[in-house]
Parts: structure tokens; sequence; C-alpha cells
């Protein structure tokens, strides 16, 4: 997956430009439904990464990433770390939660005319 976010993108330099490459690069597997990125940390030979967490929709999605990506399956979750520049913004001592799902209310109808409960968006820095 890193090197995949490595092709065609620029460094990473915070969460939403992170954000963005990894739904770009997933797209063609299914639609991100969860993601959530921990505070970048150096890694004494290879310079400041993200640990990764995602879920993908539907499910057979992650299966199919995952026979084609460098990640592993962290049940329910796929795992994996992201290289970023030296210059990164994101947060520096926690996680930062994003529920993609917020971003497409629209989609969010179970076809009885209910809507599904989703879960609220949360960030420790507030």
């Amino acid at each position: 997956m890193n090197n995949a976010l490595k092709s065609g993108f620029p460094p990473f330099v915070d969460e939403q430009s992170l954000r963005s490459a990894i739904e770009s690069v997933c797209a063609q597997f299914g639609r991100v439904i969860y993601l959530r990125i921990h505070s970048a940390t150096r890694a004494p030979e290879s310079g400041l990464h993200c640990a990764c967490f995602l879920r993908l929709e539907p499910a057979e999605a992650a299966i199919k990433l995952k026979s084609r990506l460098d990640v592993i399956y962290f049940c329910p979750e796929i795992a994996f770390f992201a290289d970023v520049d030296e210059n990164w913004a994101g947060s520096a001592t926690s996680s930062c939660l994003i529920d993609v799902r917020a971003d497409h209310a629209a989609d969010d109808e179970a076809g009885d005319g209910t809507r599904r409960q989703r879960p609220t968006n949360h960030n420790s820095n507030r």
C-alpha cells in the first residue's frame, strides 16, 4: 500500500492529503467507509510514517485489496504504514479518526426508509 501511495501523489504533509490519497488508491477496490490515521512516528531507518487502519465496502473489497497491495488484515480492519513528509503537520500525539460514512449521508438509506446508525466523529485533541 505504501508503494501505491508513493506513486503519483505529492509527499503527505497532513491528514487530509493522506486521506485523499488512500481513498483514491482504494477506489478501484471499493469505498472507504472508515479510516483511522495514527500520529506520525519516526522509524530509525525509514523516516516518518503513520499507522493507518481502514474498512472498505463491500466486505469483499478488503480481500481484493489485500491480495494486490502490501497490507495486513487486522480484523475487522486493513492495516498498513504510510510514509509522510518530514514537514508532517498532522496530529503529533493522538490519532485522527475519520468516519468517512459521514461524508456520504445521501448513501445512508437502509432501504426501508430509515437511517442506519453511524458512529460520531472523534478527535481526541478536543
